[in-house]
């Protein structure tokens, strides 16, 4: 076994993004970006108005005030996206929504709830300054600038930034396809009832939650406790996945067969277990190019290695920087033993104080909890108040 980083640092070397393609944008959501992505357009690609009102020449309104406002004749309205062919005559005004490029002779926008308008004519009732109201030329983003990182995740508000910016595609790593394996005879699908000691595939469902809670797609099939049935669905999956997450079969009995059918299909081992508790049982292979994600069929366990390593090694095919999740850094609301050999992972929810976490007592390894906290091997204590790790989970 090794230490829970140095199965990160195994992963890490031995996972590849998948093969770049240039995407729509709209096609892009979610994936990860193969190159840094600059912007085609200034934003906004002329001065425009911030709000809806009407557009003046500032020093017109010098002498306005609520006594006596100044009354100017409103010349015409322009809208987002209408061209900007009109320009300010002196003493007048011209109506704007909110994203008009502003007409020649405009240096200020008055807002419409401060103006009172009627018959072609509007009633100022106090002065404004040059440029209020009003938004320049490339304020939000230059034409060239860089908008996103290779590596970022696209987001739906990245999406959204780099759309008003001129960019329709991008050069984006595909999402990885999964198929999901649980292993065991006592398992039964959904559409079966239960005979005594069988159960349905509650870590299989979980697994394909998080990972569609995430945008990813992933396939699950119940496999038996049998090495030849075990051998034949990874070769299966093979052919039409990219990674599959085995659960199950990880163990030291008999009837453990997972990793020794993974041998018979020459698979290479990245991660030979790790010192971590729970998930210890936790393996990662490569066969025939493919990452196979071997997790114990412990509840608990099976989460550990799913959010710990598993989303790790499925993000690097992604060609993402980090994992989609949530890792907050949490004060501990009480003490907790670090164990020398093991890296710790345990359910948490959140403490009295704001900002701070503690360990629960589940009711049963099934029992949701919010937060999973990290503890790093050592022989010493954390005590109150010592910043952890904590994964926000879905």
């Amino acid at each position: 076994m090794i230490s829970f980083d140095e199965a990160r640092g195994a992963l890490a070397e031995s996972v590849a993004p998948l093969g770049p393609r240039e995407v729509r944008l709209d096609e892009a959501q979610g994936l990860g970006l193969a190159r840094e992505v600059r912007a085609a357009k200034d934003l906004p690609q002329a001065a425009v108005s911030g709000k809806d009102g009407f557009g003046v020449r500032a020093h017109d309104l010098a002498g306005a005030s609520p006594a006596h406002p100044v009354e100017l004749p409103v010349s015409g309205f322009l809208g987002a996206g209408d061209p900007k062919t009109a320009r300010l005559g002196p003493g007048e005004a011209i109506a704007l929504a909110t994203g008009a490029f502003l007409p020649g002779g405009v240096d200020a926008v008055v807002a419409v709830e401060e103006v009172v308008a009627e018959r072609g004519r509007a009633f100022f009732p106090g002065p404004v300054q040059p440029g209020e109201n009003t938004i320049p030329r490339a304020a939000s983003v230059g034409a060239g600038e860089v908008l996103a990182a290779r590596g970022e995740r696209l987001t739906p508000s990245l999406a959204a930034l780099l759309a008003a910016a001129g960019v329709a595609r991008v050069f984006a790593h595909p999402m990885p396809r999964v198929r999901i394996l649980g292993v065991g005879d006592e398992l039964r699908s959904l559409e079966s009832g239960l005979d005594p000691g069988c159960i349905y595939p509650g870590n299989l469902l979980m697994v394909q939650g998080v990972l569609g809670g995430l945008g990813w797609h992933a396939e699950g099939m119940i496999v038996p406790d049998d090495e030849e049935a075990i051998l034949g669905a990874v070769k299966g999956s093979l052919r039409e996945a990219h990674s599959i997450i085995t659960i199950g079969g990880t163990g030291l009995s008999g009837r453990d067969l997972t990793i020794r059918a993974l041998g018979r299909a020459r698979g290479s081992e990245v991660v030979p277990g790790v010192r971590m508790a729970p998930g210890r049982g936790t393996r990662v292979f490569v066969v025939d190019g493919a990452l196979v994600f071997c997790l114990p069929g412990g509840p608990l366990s099976c989460l550990v290695g799913l959010y710990t390593l598993t989303l790790m090694g499925l993000s690097l095919l992604a060609g993402l920087r980090e994992p989609p999740v949530r890792t907050l850094i949490l004060r501990l609301a009480g003490e907790v033993a670090q164990e020398e050999r093991n890296t710790l992972f345990l359910p948490a929810g959140p403490g009295e104080e704001p900002g701070t976490v503690k360990p629960m007592r589940l009711k049963s390894p099934l029992w949701p909890f919010p937060f999973l906290i990290q503890i790093g091997e050592g022989g010493s204590f954390l005590g109150p108040g010592e910043p952890v790790e904590a994964l926000l989970l879905g």
